[in-house]
């Protein structure tokens, strides 16, 4: 196509999607000498999507706390080396310990000897199912880890259907059967496994396809941005000088008589700009597909621990991080009563600079997820901290945090480019939904936008360097 001006493109959302790919968009744009013009339009008033940060009190002399978005891994090399790239500093992201509550007891609680936790796990468990899942987890880590490798790029990238993808990453038997199905339904994957699903994807284990139970096991070496992950976002933006709109929904966009597109935004006002491609990094409700509602509560307290009687069978020192499972009701055949996800003493309460701040004496910061808007209330903080007295500040949220991560064909999903010249990052998201694997989305469908533009240097092409992490967008 010959363009007689600038080529404009639009990119609906500026989460981690969003803004990487107009970060990526303008790298592989001035490696080719090409001139473009992105602009960015964001409902929100910050960048970071599902990734976004409070302040206790909205008293802007506490350090922030994540609302969204908790953590990345060592294995999500976007991040990494974004982090790295932007010269940001890491915050602690230690749980401490951790029980596992499934409505009626705890099934196994943590203990600081990493030699008795082994003798614990054995106890119960045995040695083949735990070592059966870390074996599991190692091999799905290395076939994912080929989105980064640049020979594999050049044979196989850009993908035009996420089930391509997952197909030549030999991912796709995982993606259509249920985590409990691939662990052959054991103890330990009923409750360890359904208990990680649960925290990281509000799932249980025989609900949630098995690739997503793995990556919810691939969290060892947890780490977060210092002051919001969403600053990753914010900078990504920043490099790519496009042009942002935030407070703008968009509602529709039409392609006109001259072959561009047009935006609505979702107050039916239409933007005067016409654009050669869109990018959607947000969902689209003509997909129809389901997201999980999860409930967020923030608490700060001055109970240094939960309240004896909060939870039944609550140990006399209780973790500092309670986990859930629903093995108990799948034992049973009863209908479950959890309606409690996780509930975290995250961090001491912290006042100061970024640089400088000092923990506050006898306060706390609890986050909780849950299933239920009824959950949670204020009578029933006044309970898990001993008392109303003990309950300083709370901040509720809900997010429609990711979708349901069904087994199924991932035929099922829809495309990467959806109609000619739009394109859909959250395609991927029902095959793994992460801060990283909407960067890794994003960097598809640029690399399918550079073939329409006709840049040479695409992943066909893809060199060498002595840091792939970014494959040809440094070359």
């Amino acid at each position: 196509m010959a363009y007689t001006h600038a080529i404009r493109i639009a990119i609906v959302g500026a989460g981690a999607g969003g803004s990487s790919a107009a970060y990526y968009l303008t790298k592989a744009a001035r490696q080719n000498g090409d001139i473009i013009d992105i602009d960015v339009f964001e409902k929100r008033y910050q960048a970071g999507g599902r990734s976004r940060t409070v302040t206790p009190y909205n008293d802007s002399s506490y350090s922030p706390i994540e609302l969204g978005a908790s953590i990345f891994v060592g294995a999500n090399k976007n991040m990494v080396k974004a982090v790295r790239e932007f010269d940001y500093n890491l915050a602690d992201t230690d749980i401490g310990s951790f029980g596992i509550y499934d409505g009626d007891s705890f099934v196994f609680e943590s203990s600081e000897w990493t030699y008795w936790n082994y003798v614990k796990l054995l106890w119960r468990y045995g040695y083949t199912a735990p070592r059966t899942v870390q074996i599991h987890v190692k091999q799905a880590m290395e076939k994912f880890l080929q989105l980064y490798d640049a020979k594999f790029l050049r044979n196989h990238g850009p993908w035009e259907h996420p089930k391509d993808l997952v197909a030549d990453l030999g991912l796709d038997g995982l993606v259509e059967e249920s985590g409990l199905t691939h662990f052959h339904n054991s103890r330990f994957a009923s409750e360890v496994v359904d208990a990680a699903t649960r925290v990281n994807y509000g799932q249980n284990i025989d609900s949630i396809h098995a690739l997503g139970a793995l990556v919810s096991m691939a969290g060892n070496d947890g780490m977060a941005v210092d002051g919001g992950n969403w600053r990753v976002f914010q900078r990504f933006l920043e490099h790519s000088n496009a042009t942002v709109y935030f407070g703008c929904e968009v509602g529709d966009i039409r392609r006109t008589s001259s072959g561009l597109w047009q935006l609505y935004l979702g107050d039916g006002a239409h933007v005067e700009r016409l654009y050669d491609y869109v990018i959607f990094a947000t969902p689209l409700p003509l997909f129809r597909i389901p997201y999980v509602d999860l409930y967020v509560t923030l608490v700060a307290t001055n109970a240094s621990t939960y309240a004896r009687d909060a939870l039944r069978g609550l140990p006399s020192h209780p973790p500092s991080m309670i986990l859930t499972t629903d093995a108990l009701a799948r034992h049973t055949g009863k209908t479950s009563q959890l309606e409690l996800n996780s509930v975290n003493y995250v961090q001491q309460a912290r006042k100061g600079s970024k640089d400088d701040d000092v923990d506050v004496d006898d306060e706390w910061i609890v986050k909780i997820f849950s299933e239920s808007p009824s959950a949670w209330g204020d009578q029933d903080l006044h309970v898990l901290f001993g008392g109303s007295q003990n309950v300083g500040w709370t901040h509720r949220h809900v997010f429609k945090a990711y979708p349901y991560l069904q087994p199924e064909n991932a035929s099922s999903l829809p495309p990467f480019e959806v109609d000619d010249g739009v394109f859909y990052i959250n395609a991927m998201e029902p095959v793994l939904s992460t801060m990283e694997s909407e960067t890794v989305a994003a960097r598809n469908v640029i690399g399918l936008l550079g073939a329409k533009l006709g840049y040479g240097k695409g992943w066909k092409d893809a060199c060498t360097t002595d840091d792939d992490d970014w494959i040809w967008i440094d070359c």
